[in-house]
């Protein structure tokens, strides 16, 4: 940590100040301008353009309902790093949605010296057809990739020749020292969390420790990217615009199904909650945030942080609603009462299912009594409440999906997602499923959909739509959905037509 200091930036103090552009001499050529780097003129180190890319097209194309328009936190954190040293760019294709020929123009007129990715497995073909594109436009650019899909496969992206590195880990500390590598015209030998190609293999260097203070950390910088692109607006949240704040890395349970230990640790690291309402009181000022979805698995999973954020809340005087993701054992009653008074209107709940051996199954390490305790709380105080589910688990059978079918509709959540089981790389019933011989069919990117005695991707699809119909058929929950999103301002067209075809199970 001493070695490479993070910059801070706290509720009350100075602006940052804006990066001083980097001198450049150009020529026009036709229609196309060279940039001539002249590194004696610099003023700051390289300019870096982060790319997020845009929704999964083609083989991937069903994820892309799983993509809102917000501000990728992950690329936010890089920002607010190397800002101090380096001059930011940003072009966030989930927002802006460019085609491939817009994307190329876009880095013509940018000319980085860096373009840094960030990328889900559902997205990484996006991100090679991003890469290629920079590539052809300046072979000189560096381009790094980091996100999800890294951090589980740090050597994929040295398939292709468009990549220099791999950030793999947590990437903040790991990005100063490489972007320093970089200007100094040196190699990653040796920077921890970093993959490139050595003698034409990928070669991975030692994982970075985690960074175990959070409070360290810059805020985002989202002065950066396209707000007036973004929708900002979540599901029963009357109040919008809605902004994502992140408040934990790494994970305290053992799910099978998920490899979140994988990319963030297996240990639980939080943001203290003075920390957090110094982020949220800059995001109302700058940003005219009004509620506040905290985008992570385990919101609560240390009830007594949770407690302290509500205590925060009351005594700065502050009032906003907000949403966050939770697991039914680590809230009660009490709890769910003080977090109402603080603000809370939606929950959502990881229930995965409705058959206790299949939660055992899992290692969720919840009972179904409290689930249902759960739910039963948040509907007595008054919060919102969210249920999603998995179908298709390698030990589940058509009669276990339809007990969670069944479960679902007596939990009554306001709304339910039933998931189709897709087996990711890092997690334990990856492995699982590979060795079984399960694969039913490579999706792509290390994702594969999974065939057991019982069920294939198409009986699982068929299975998804009946569990929806069922669900959504039910006129007071029709109605109940209807209102909430008209709430919360996502009542459109589209969404009028999608709830449509949940009701008719297509």
């Amino acid at each position: 940590m001493a070695e490479h200091p993070l910059p801070r930036n706290r509720a009350g103090d100075k602006p940052l100040r804006p990066v001083v552009p980097r001198i450049r001499i150009a020529r026009e050529e036709g229609k196309q301008v060279l940039p001539l780097r002249l590194a004696a003129l610099r003023c700051v180190a390289m300019k870096t353009l982060l790319f997020n890319p845009g929704p999964p097209r083609g083989r991937l194309a069903h994820f892309a309902a799983d993509y809102p328009k917000n501000v990728p936190l992950g690329l936010a954190y890089i920002a607010a790093v190397l800002e101090k040293e380096h001059e930011i760019r940003v072009l966030d294709n989930n927002a802006e949605r460019l085609t491939d020929s817009q994307i190329e123009e876009r880095i013509r007129v940018e000319a980085p010296d860096v373009m840094a990715i960030g990328a889900m497995s559902t997205v990484f073909d996006e991100a090679v057809s991003a890469a290629k594109i920079a590539k052809g436009v300046d072979p000189k650019i560096k381009v790094v990739i980091g996100g999800a899909h890294v951090n589980n496969l740090p050597e994929s992206p040295f398939e292709y020749d468009c990549f220099d590195y791999a950030v793999y880990g947590e990437g903040e500390l790991t990005s100063i020292e490489l972007w320093r590598r970089m200007e100094r015209g040196e190699g990653a030998e040796g920077v921890k969390g970093v993959a490139f190609r050595k003698d034409g293999r990928a070669h991975v260097n030692e994982r970075r420790e985690l960074i175990h203070d959070l409070d360290t950390l810059p805020f985002p910088a989202r002065k950066y990217f396209p707000f007036e692109k973004y929708e900002r607006r979540e599901l029963g949240i009357g109040t919008f615009p809605v902004d994502h704040v992140n408040t934990s890395r790494g994970c305290p349970f053992r799910c099978r199904f998920c490899s979140a230990k994988s990319i963030l640790g297996k240990g639980y690291r939080l943001r203290s909650a003075g920390n957090m309402l110094d982020e949220i009181e800059i995001m109302r000022k700058e940003y005219g945030s009004k509620a506040i979805y905290f985008r992570e698995d385990n919101f609560t999973a240390n009830p007594q942080r949770v407690s302290e954020f509500c205590d925060e809340v009351k005594k700065r005087g502050m009032d906003f609603p907000w949403a966050c993701e939770s697991r039914v054992n680590t809230v009660n009653g009490e709890l769910l009462s003080k977090m109402h008074d603080a603000g809370c209107r939606v929950m959502w709940f990881g229930v995965e299912s409705g058959k206790q051996e299949t939660l055992d199954w899992v290692c969720k390490d919840i009972t179904l009594e409290q689930i249902r305790a759960a739910f039963k709380a948040c509907r007595k105080i008054g919060i919102m409440t969210g249920a999603s589910f998995i179908i298709g688990l390698p030990n589940e059978t058509p009669d276990d999906i339809r007990r969670t079918v069944d479960f679902a509709c007596e939990l009554d959540p306001d709304s339910a997602w039933f998931n189709i089981f897709w087996a990711i790389p890092s997690s334990e019933l990856y492995e699982y499923c590979r060795e079984k011989g399960m694969v039913d069919e490579e999706i792509g990117n290390g994702i594969f959909t999974v065939k057991t005695e019982h069920f294939d991707r198409a009986k699982m699809e068929e299975m998804q739509r009946e569990a929806n119909r069922r669900f959504y058929s039910d006129p007071r929950r029709a109605l109940r959905l209807g209102i909430r999103k008209l709430m919360s301002g996502e009542l459109s067209g589209r969404t009028v037509v999608g709830g449509i075809k949940k009701v008719l199970g297509r």
